[in-house]
């Protein structure tokens, strides 16, 4: 039901030690995490404070209720291993003692009643039955994307002629849905990861270099003209059973 899969993302990269050490990324399958709570509904509140159960309580809709929930035992739980490494068992007080909360413009982050020494930056993500939670030191943007025909029905947002062509390079059409998704993951972590405002948009940052291992490793720049903003990105992308996976870290928007 939750695992650590950083390792997943790692073991695609031959400098994945430089991505393990940043980071925990955790994985959620909602399907059985539903199963899990339908057996008995309490079991939810042992991942939760109480201000997060009260906002449990109050969805309506069920699919958006477990999305909700899963992302938080994501996020926890990739931040409670980051925090304490062997803790691969977190007890009810561990997943009680950090809150998921979101600042004004939505982005998650955590508060602990405790008063826990650094805490980590998380981001979370669902898509189709997955939730994904990311943990780091660093600011940190986390995507997963179904591949689906609907990404070719909706490239022009969120990719150029330019990059589709640098693409092509190092991916066969076969594959077009598979490097659209990894790309609109790409473009969506660095968009999570970002602190400025407003957030960059799809066609404001860039592809301009991929390395490609087992999985993608993109250079890419999100560029502003009339801030006379141009900031680089490093991301990491893999495609993952069906699904396009990418996580990056920001150390850009902090100086």
């Amino acid at each position: 039901m939750i695992s650590n899969i950083t390792s997943l993302i790692a073991a695609s990269y031959a400098d994945g030690q430089h991505i393990l050490n940043k980071c925990v990324l955790a994985r959620v399958d909602i399907p059985s995490l539903l199963r899990h709570i339908e057996e008995k509904d309490e079991r939810a509140y042992t991942y939760l404070v109480e201000e997060e159960k009260i906002q449990f309580s109050r969805f309506t809709f069920p699919k958006r209720r477990y999305e909700w929930l899963s992302g938080r035992i994501a996020a926890k739980y990739a931040a409670i291993q980051h925090i304490s490494p062997s803790s691969t068992k977190p007890t009810k007080n561990q997943w009680q003692n950090i809150q998921v909360c979101q600042d004004d413009h939505g982005k998650p982050y955590l508060h602990s009643s405790e008063n826990i020494p650094n805490l980590p930056h998380i981001s979370i993500s669902h898509s189709e039955g997955v939730a994904v939670g990311l943990a780091s030191n660093f600011p940190c943007g986390v995507d997963i994307q179904k591949i689906t025909a609907a990404l070719e029905r909706v490239e022009r947002r969120f990719v150029t002629q330019k990059e589709k062509s640098l693409l092509s390079v190092y991916t066969e059409e076969r594959e077009k849905r598979s490097y659209l998704g990894a790309i609109w993951s790409a473009k969506e972590a660095i968009k999570k990861a970002s602190t400025l405002r407003p957030l960059p948009g799809f066609l404001e940052i860039s592809l301009q270099e991929i390395r490609k291992e087992n999985g993608y490793q993109f250079e890419m720049i999100f560029k502003r003209e009339k801030n006379k903003i141009k900031l680089h990105h490093r991301v990491f992308a893999i495609i993952y059973d069906t699904f396009s996976l990418a996580l990056t870290f920001n150390m850009s928007d902090r100086s």
